[in-house]
């Protein structure tokens, strides 16, 4: 496959072509190598947005025009950057850089402005969400795969208490990739290394600042899965974000990082804590577009005697349809069905691969749009550089 490298100065001007075409095909992800086509997640499906191949150098020139050209040419292996650049439309981009075969290549995650609602609507969240958002302390795990949107589905949470309850929220985050604006609510965001030190030291803010909702991204080791326990014991509202692919398996995992002399006492713990664990899935339509699908396991007490006791393997054959405060994948599935949705199952890889021709070439062919989008970089210590204006023009 034969590659050109773009003179830099059309770095911008392709850049701004892949991220309105992200943005007007409601795409999820664009993914950018060296020798290889950039490429669009569209509806879960990996399509290409262009018919020609990115040459060696290209990933750092479009990598500049997000981050600044300095930032950019600085990165060097085995270095990675996690990165937050913002949209004038109040949307995000969560750049994700890392090398492969020793060049340069970043994801790009488009954060949309608007968050989901929760109703019985046509892809809403599940109503029993707005439950959940209200509740006046404990835990509340939001579990899924990577790329399910357990951030965004943590920030409507937010938005629905801060829209409908007086109160203190805090948010804890490596990016803020969702800004609130304070509404009944005070809203304070945290960002670690930019405005806390460190995880250690938000989390000892979180004790004394009289919160009532305290948020915080991925709990992925002992000391952040002990102190979200520790907050949620405190009468605040907990709410925290966690990898695992079913409600089982993301209580597992979070005692799994505790000792194993300690789990006994601390499943007591959990299952007096726990306010619920949302588990969470995207699942493709026939219209295309993914909808978040919930399953939700509250701590019934008949569910809060299991945890206790550590019999996990009963607790996973529970139907939840028939506990009390839960909700089961298939309960919530039907609400979308009765809101004119219709599911499809896996698409083929053969259907897949039919699709991206008729992606190919679309990257230069969209209708003209005389939008101008200003994108704000962000350096990886969270400070501000110049304002990058995109002309989203044919």
């Amino acid at each position: 496959m034969a590659t050109t490298d773009p003179p830099a100065n059309g770095a911008q001007q392709t850049m701004e072509r892949l991220l309105r075409l992200l943005v007007q095909k409601n795409g999820s992800d664009l993914y950018i190598s060296a020798n290889a086509l950039p490429t669009m997640r569209l509806h879960g499906l990996c399509v290409p947005a262009s018919s020609r191949a990115l040459g060696p150098q290209d990933p750092v020139q479009l990598l500049a025009v997000l981050i600044g050209e300095q930032n950019a040419k600085a990165l060097r292996p085995p270095r990675d950057l996690q990165h937050v650049v913002s949209l004038a439309d109040g949307g995000r981009l969560r750049v994700q850089v890392f090398f492969q075969a020793g060049t340069l290549a970043f994801c790009a995650r488009y954060l949309p402005a608007t968050l989901p609602s929760m109703g019985l609507g046509s892809g809403q969240l599940s109503p029993a969400l707005r439950t959940l958002a209200k509740a006046t302390g404990g835990l509340l795990l939001i579990a899924g795969a990577t790329g399910a949107g357990k951030s965004t589905t943590a920030a409507a949470l937010l938005e629905c208490r801060n829209s409908e309850i007086s109160g203190h929220i805090l948010t804890l985050e490596a990016h803020i990739e969702y800004p609130l604006r304070s509404k009944k609510s005070v809203i304070n965001q945290q960002q670690i290394g930019t405005d806390t030190a460190s995880w250690h030291s938000a989390f000892e803010h979180a004790r004394t600042c009289a919160a009532d909702v305290v948020y915080t991204s991925d709990i992925n080791n002992e000391a952040s899965a002990r102190a979200a326990l520790a907050l949620a014991q405190s009468g605040v509202l907990c709410i925290a974000t966690l990898n695992a692919t079913h409600t089982v398996d993301a209580l597992l995992r979070f005692l799994h990082f505790f000792p194993e002399s300690e789990r006994p006492s601390l499943r007591l713990q959990l299952s007096s804590t726990l306010q619920a664990l949302v588990s969470q899935k995207l699942m493709r339509t026939k219209s295309g577009p993914r909808v978040a699908v919930c399953e939700i396991l509250a701590p019934s007490e008949r569910i809060a005697q299991l945890i206790e006791r550590g019999e996990f393997a009963q607790l996973r054959s529970l139907d939840l349809s028939q506990q009390a405060g839960c909700q089961s994948q298939a309960q919530d599935m039907l609400r979308l069905q009765n809101s004119g949705l219709s599911f499809e199952g896996a698409v083929p890889l053969a259907a897949a691969s039919a699709m991206a021709p008729a992606w190919g070439n679309t990257l230069f062919t969209e209708v003209g749009d005389t939008t101008r989008v200003a994108v704000l970089g962000q350096t990886s210590a969270g400070n501000a550089s110049a304002p990058i204006t995109l002309s989203l023009k044919s």
